[in-house]
């Protein structure tokens, strides 16, 4: 039962058309996993638009958007950085780590389309300062996957998904969604 009501909850994070998976090599395009982005289309808006909508999300969703904003181009680039405590346990034997994430989110824009990727992700675990890597040697290290590509954290590699898969959904909503500025 549990089972299901976590696959209930994650339901609108699967129906994304354009999602990332973890990989070895990090975030990957869930259909094409030799690419790190993702393209999101939103039909009918130019460049401006979207880069314009993009600074009121950072703006409305970041507590402190100028000092996490990184790069600007006017209609065409934003790179900003992302702070998130507890973003997911890694399980270590008979504990669960916290582990804190941090991340730049690169978006290019051109007219009906935004270019999503997540760059420069460092996860790490705060009690003991360890980075948790994406793949590596798993004697004194903390991996999702071992250095043969062999996926050995199954329930993390999972909550990375849906953490950052949930932060495109969260925008792709932002995004659509209709604003009445006639108040």
């Amino acid at each position: 039962m549990k089972k299901l009501l976590l696959l209930f909850a994650f339901l609108p994070v699967m129906a994304l058309a354009q999602s990332f998976i973890v990989t070895p090599n990090g975030l990957q395009n869930a259909k094409d996993s030799t690419i790190s982005y993702v393209v999101l289309p939103f039909e009918g808006q130019t460049s401006e638009q979207l880069y314009n909508k993009t600074i009121k999300y950072i703006n409305e969703v970041m507590r402190t958007p100028n000092a996490s904003k990184k790069g600007d181009i006017k209609n065409e680039y934003v790179r900003f950085t992302t702070f998130v405590p507890s973003m997911f346990a890694y399980k270590n034997v008979w504990l669960k780590l916290p582990v804190d994430g941090t991340y730049d989110t690169e978006l290019k824009f051109k007219d009906g389309k935004v270019k999503f990727e997540f760059v420069a992700v460092e996860m790490r675990i705060p009690a003991n300062g360890y980075a948790v890597l994406f793949s590596g040697s798993t004697f004194g290290q903390f991996v999702i996957f071992n250095n043969k590509g062999k996926l050995i954290k199954k329930d993390e590699k999972n909550a990375i998904e849906n953490y950052f898969n949930m932060q495109v959904k969260q925008y792709v909503d932002y995004m659509n969604k209709k604003t009445d500025d006639n108040w």
